[in-house]
């Protein structure tokens, strides 16, 4: 049970980073410089769920009204300047699967920089339901869990927890999406705020 449950929860993740209503173009902010990225781990900023008719159909709402508040934050904030030095950050999470944007840098690898201050996990998903394959990180502080876990059929099941989502944008000016590929595919670009956030989901997943 406990294997299965981990399976579970690796799919349900997977489900999570790949799917939403925002957009791939964010617009810079005033306060970010250009060439940097900055970095927030947070929880409890979002919320994720869909329904037992279209479990593919998963929608993210930003949950808290302006920026994350001190409890809200877990580390961060962390300006991340883009370099290529970056490229090295790849192995963090690869495990000996093709690499989705060689040569150049992810907003994943932005990510897994700052990631190093705890032993982070990632995920690969070979199989979306929409974009191309590709990677995201799965956990940080051992945040993510799963708090209820309901077998509806055969194949669905409905499942409540934590998780982790990446919100992009302004959190203080409301102004938030979030990205409609993995981040390991989005080549990153400065001027943005990358929020990590493990926020509570509920989930109809199919086996």
């Amino acid at each position: 049970m406990k294997k299965a449950s981990k399976k579970i929860l690796a799919m349900v993740l997977a489900l999570m980073m790949v799917l939403s209503l925002g957009a791939t173009a964010f617009a810079a902010e005033d306060d970010v410089p250009e060439g940097v990225v900055r970095v927030v781990f947070t929880k409890d900023c979002t919320i994720s769920y869909n329904t037992e008719e279209d479990p593919d159909a998963t929608e993210y709402e930003w949950a808290i009204i302006g920026a994350p508040t001190a409890d809200q934050i877990v580390y961060g904030p962390v300006d991340v300047t883009i370099t290529d030095a970056l490229l090295q950050n790849k192995n963090l999470y690869l495990n000996g699967h093709p690499d989705p944007l060689p040569g150049q840098v992810s907003y994943l690898d932005v990510i897994a920089e700052v990631a190093k201050v705890d032993t982070p996990s990632y995920g690969y998903d070979p199989d979306p339901v929409v974009g191309a394959p590709g990677f995201y990180i799965s956990d940080f502080e051992n945040l993510a869990h799963v708090t209820s876990l309901k077998k509806i059929t055969d194949e669905l099941y409905f499942i409540k927890g934590y998780g982790f989502v990446v919100a992009m944008g302004d959190a203080a000016t409301n102004d938030i999406t979030f990205p409609t590929e993995y981040l390991s595919n989005i080549p990153a670009k400065g001027g943005i705020t990358l929020y990590v956030d493990c926020g509570y989901y509920e989930l109809y997943t199919q086996m």
